[in-house]
């Protein structure tokens, strides 16, 4: 009898033993998920005789990819989790009296994750203020989608041009063995 007991847990143990064994093969790998975007504010002149310019809407996406990332590009199909851990902003080609009144920071799907406000010529690095829970929306979805879309928007003081670069530090669990 013991001997039937032991033949039937025996596959149970081996079985428990290898999800043991896959989660013990986790890999956590911190990257760094970066892209860069021109965005051009287009707008008109007011009809005034003073030529005063008008606060000018502007928009502009671009699709960020896991597999862009040589360090987690071995892991694609592995991945079980991503972490975002932060976002940080570098601003340039700003000219002096050029202001950004408003920049939102959006993932397509998610929605808002941060804004930041008065952006001028004489700053160049920001840390906005992060919606941590849609952050964590926009983590889950470059797992599932292994992508995301941005799209950054918001109202300048004029007509204007600059490059935005986006980091967005990672922390992304993968199955070595799976």
């Amino acid at each position: 009898m013991k001997i039937k007991m032991t033949g039937f847990f025996a596959p149970l143990l081996l079985l428990a033993g290898c999800g043991l064994i896959e989660d013990a093969a986790e890999v956590t790998i911190d990257a760094q998920l970066s892209t860069t975007m021109q965005v051009t504010a287009s707008g008109s002149k007011s009809a005034e005789i003073t030529a005063v310019t008008n606060a000018v809407n502007f928009s502009k996406s671009q699709v960020l990819y896991l597999k862009d990332n040589t360090d987690l590009e071995p892991y694609l199909n592995k991945i079980r989790e991503v972490e975002i851990k932060s976002v940080l902003v570098d601003i340039y080609g700003l000219n002096e009296g050029e202001v950004v009144t408003t920049l939102s920071l959006d993932v397509e799907g998610v929605g808002t994750i941060g804004t930041l406000t008065n952006v001028t010529s004489m700053n160049i690095a920001y840390t906005p203020v992060i919606d941590q829970a849609k952050l964590v929306l926009a983590g889950k979805k470059l797992k599932n989608d292994k992508k995301i879309t941005l799209v950054v928007h918001g109202v300048a003081n004029g007509p204007l041009s600059f490059n935005i670069n986006l980091l967005f530090p990672v922390n992304v669990v993968a199955g070595a063995l799976d």
